[in-house]
């Protein structure tokens, strides 16, 4: 899915500008799945640990041998919902991060800088 998403970005991107090569919708393209995937492995790896963390101690709760249960079973859920979240987030945030470089109107590079680093607090 992500590799046809580049390249009907990069195909859109040939026939359909007058500069005929990869440009804005490539690069919003690229940059949404890096950041999916980077944010959704994040996300995954955050939400194990939390939920196994989590899981473990309600587990705990309703007896010593509850933990192990509880923990897999939070990690499980911690890692979809952090994978998912992640993936999202990083996804919306690298697209944003993209659409303010490339649309920028000034062409100075501290502006573009500036830009950028008020975007991001």
């Amino acid at each position: 899915m992500d590799t046809y998403r580049i390249g009907k970005a990069i195909h859109s991107d040939c026939t359909k500008t007058r500069k005929k090569r990869p440009g804005e919708h490539t690069a919003k393209a690229a940059a949404s799945v890096a950041g999916g995937w980077s944010g959704g492995c994040a996300g995954a790896t955050a939400g194990s640990s939390t939920g196994a963390y989590i899981g473990g101690m309600i587990g705990a709760a309703f007896g010593g041998v509850g933990a192990v249960p509880g923990a897999a079973i939070g990690s499980l859920i911690g890692a979809v919902v952090g994978g998912i979240g992640g993936g999202v987030g990083g996804s919306c945030a690298a697209e944003a991060l993209v659409e303010e470089l490339v649309s920028s109107d000034s062409e100075d590079e501290n502006e573009k800088i500036s830009a950028i680093s008020t975007s991001l607090s």
